[in-house]
């Protein structure tokens, strides 16, 4: 019986299971599948026939506009950091092979032809993009939500499912008719919101069956459909307040919840819709044939794509250190002295003088020590789940790094970091940079620094560890007190007065 409650709840439950996975995937898809991967530089962005070119191949919405703002404001003009620096040059080199193409281009045509040339050349890369890129991408997407039904270990890699398989062509075909089909059915007005949800499912049937005759792959949506397209299009209609929702946030409630939600109910659906089929003997039901979809078999580990074999990690996960309190309070003051000495290190290599990194005076970043405390009380019981851990450990720490920065500026006027021209940031707290190295130093943190230094302080007396620990603390708290009267400011180490 069609039930979309229940279909919504699978999918909410599937979504948590694999968040993290959901979540890049949703992104990347968004990303593809908007035109945003496309140059802010157009082969001559002062040329008409250029302006042919990005209406041909960005898709022209509100939307699509505010995201590339965005995106402009939070990437293409980032300035600092590693990640500013790969983009830079991704965009430069882009740049100039456009340039050089339009140089070739202007030394052969006339003005009038170059125009026609460059709306062609654009209509060809539009359409060869649309074919080979957004679309396989998509049953990519299709077949992702599949296996995330019954594997929640389903890696991001699995959109990329048709190219690893050679399998291309035929699904390219199949989806570019699709759009002949729509595009024709348009000229009846009524026969193209029937055709669209008739064609609803030949997505997931390419994404289970690449190989299918364009005949057959097209006798099989239609047959799944049949009696299903009105209770489709009000399960459709259950989903729009997340719709607007998605739209008022520019895309943000999409990549992080509603994407993933919408598409893990419609992989609820075909499962559905196929298993109904196929009970019903329905004509070429036996072409929906891969079991390992429907039926999990993650024990044999024989699943297509084989990733489960690549399970082999010498780490036990699931072995959860439980450390003792003293213990912690010297990883405190340990890791604290480590983020000072690379903070200070890093000064060094770029500006090429010594500087006493941090709001206090003494050899310690307390923002360090305290967000690895915060990770091993709060997050170890997830080290069994390492992406859950990873995608954890950037939410904690933007959260701790953020309002840090903003307490330490309202009660002092101070600012002793500031990431304003780098990718993506939020008021210049914290940085997707940053916070990507954070979730990396926090894993590390869980799986082999901090049980390694457990390890080795435990060798050590208690009661040297506990004379240490209250040197260590009288020290902190006493440089704490002076640094509230005379914090630590000066070049390299404030960024505003």
């Amino acid at each position: 019986m069609f039930n979309r409650k229940e279909f919504k709840q699978k999918s909410k439950t599937n979504l948590l299971k694999n968040y993290n996975s959901v979540v890049v995937i949703s992104l990347l898809i968004t990303l593809f599948t908007t035109g945003l991967f496309t140059s802010r530089s157009s082969i001559d962005s002062g040329d008409s026939g250029s302006q042919i070119v990005n209406n041909i191949t960005t898709e022209q919405s509100i939307l699509t506009d505010n995201i590339k703002t965005f995106l402009d404001n939070n990437i293409l003009n980032a300035n600092q950091g590693a990640l500013s620096t790969v983009i830079k040059f991704v965009e430069n080199t882009f740049t100039s092979i456009t340039n050089m193409i339009n140089t070739i281009l202007r030394s052969v045509f006339s003005q009038d032809t170059y125009s026609l040339v460059i709306a062609l050349l654009g209509l060809i890369i539009g359409i060869i993009l649309g074919l080979f890129v957004k679309n396989i991408l998509m049953v990519g997407q299709h077949r992702f939500f599949l296996e995330n039904r019954l594997y929640h270990k389903t890696t991001i890699s699995r959109i990329f499912y048709l190219y690893k398989n050679k399998k291309v062509l035929k699904p390219a075909i199949i989806l570019m008719m699709k759009n002949i089909y729509l595009l024709l059915w348009a000229f009846t007005i009524i026969g193209l919101p029937i055709k669209y949800y008739s064609y609803r499912m030949l997505e997931f049937i390419l994404a289970e069956n690449p190989d299918i005759r364009i005949r057959d792959a097209f006798k099989l949506t239609n047959r799944l459909m049949k009696g299903y397209k009105w209770s489709l299009f009000i399960m459709d209609l259950s989903f729009l307040h997340w719709h607007i929702i998605n739209s008022l946030t520019l895309n943000i409630a999409g990549i992080f919840y509603v994407n993933g939600y919408v598409k893990g109910t419609e992989a609820e659906l075909y499962s559905f819709l196929r298993t109904t089929y196929q009970n019903n003997k329905g004509e070429k039901g036996e072409l929906l044939n891969d079991v390992s979809l429907f039926n999990n078999i993650e024990e044999a580990l024989n699943y297509p794509g084989t990733y489960l074999k690549k399970e082999n990690i010498k780490i036990n996960f699931n072995s959860e250190v439980k450390y003792s309190i003293l213990n912690l309070i010297l990883l405190f003051f340990i890791i604290s002295f480590i983020g000072w000495a690379w903070e200070v290190t890093l000064h060094i290599v770029e500006f090429g003088t010594f500087v006493n990194r941090g709001s206090l005076h003494g050899f310690w970043l307390p923002i360090y020590g305290s967000g690895s405390i915060l990770i091993l009380i709060l997050l170890n019981r997830f080290r069994s789940n390492p992406p859950l851990l990873f995608g954890l450990t950037m939410f904690l720490c933007g959260v701790l790094e953020y309002f840090t920065s903003l307490f330490m500026e309202l009660s002092t006027g101070l600012r002793w970091w500031d990431y304003s021209g780098y990718v993506f940031n939020i008021n210049g707290r914290i940085c997707l940079e940053g916070l990507l190295f954070f979730a990396i130093g926090g894993s590390l943190i869980v799986y082999f620094v901090a049980p390694f230094l457990d390890h080795q302080l435990n060798k050590i007396p208690t009661k040297f560890r506990i004379a240490l620990a209250g040197i260590l603390v009288s020290l902190f708290a006493l440089d704490g007190i002076y640094s509230h009267f005379v914090p630590s400011v000066g070049e390299g180490i404030t960024s505003s007065k």
